[in-house]
């Protein structure tokens, strides 16, 4: 529902600022309506839409070109750009941002880079990206979002490495700040982490176990629920993980799955909490 209410008002944007004349304003609703189109899969439509932006904020000068620091950011996280090409649009927006001293934009653009190079198959290279982002922004409260995101993606990343006891830490500090800010579906998908790595370090350490997989299948319930309620959709990097987890569920628990996630989806957002910190 979040990026529908974006991607409607954002589309409406662009005709009032032409009449305006005003380049900065349509390159910046461009790009908004871009970024609401890639979360919401339609990617055909979003590359249409941030080349144009892209096009257009390329004209302006001065402090108005962050504006195309953020339309290049917004490219370089299509999910059809290679990482080459993400690299180099990155470093584009990067050096605007640095020029401008646009720190928290610095690190939610280290944050956008490492999940590109995440998605090309780069953990190592992600979570150098992830840490270097998270102490820019970890000790101021109005940027403690990009603090959040910095700490799920790390724990994202360091399970892919199978570093799971760090996973589950890093998981664990990021249910504690979105559970402080009553960011519900930033708990969820902060929740789907730590049992996601919690289930994979069962698996890697007795892998007939089944038993261990049951509160992680009623946690997995939790979240799916609370963010269809909220309208949250995962990010694409997360989406591989989450199918890989339901794989295993459904491979270790077999028709009991179904029966332990619509448990879990009944459970209020404290149960969830502490079922998952006791994994």
């Amino acid at each position: 529902m979040l990026y529908e209410t974006e991607l409607a008002s954002s589309l409406r944007a662009p005709a009032e600022y032409r009449e305006l004349a005003d380049n900065a304003g349509i390159a910046q609703s461009l790009a908004f309506a871009a970024h609401a189109s890639f979360y919401l899969r339609r990617h055909t439509e979003a590359q249409t839409l941030i080349y144009e932006a892209v096009a257009v904020a390329g004209t302006l000068e001065g402090s108005s070109r962050v504006v195309l620091a953020y339309a290049a950011r917004v490219a370089a996280r299509d999910a059809g750009a290679d990482i080459e090409t993400a690299r180099h649009l990155f470093a584009q927006a990067l050096e605007i941002y640095d020029r401008f001293g646009e720190m928290t934009n610095v690190a939610y653009s280290l944050l956008d880079l490492g999940a590109c190079e995440f998605r090309a198959g780069n953990a190592q290279r992600a979570l150098y990206y992830a840490e270097d982002a998270l102490p820019r922004v970890v000790h101021l409260q109005r940027t403690c979002h990009a603090a959040w995101y910095a700490l799920n993606d790390m724990s994202l990343y360091l399970s892919a490495l199978s570093r799971w006891e760090d996973a589950i830490m890093r998981s664990r500090e990021s249910i504690r700040l979105a559970r402080e800010w009553q960011w519900d579906a930033l708990v969820a998908f902060a929740l789907e982490n730590l049992v996601a790595s919690a289930a994979l370090r069962q698996l890697a350490a007795t892998p007939k176990a089944r038993e261990s997989y049951a509160d992680v299948a009623s946690i997995i319930g939790f979240v799916d629920a609370r963010l269809a309620h909220s309208g949250s959709i995962r990010d694409s990097i997360m989406q591989p993980r989450y199918d890989q987890l339901i794989r295993l569920l459904r491979e270790k628990l077999g028709d009991d799955l179904a029966e332990l996630r619509a448990e879990g989806a009944a459970m209020t957002g404290d149960e969830a909490v502490e079922k998952a910190l006791a994994l």
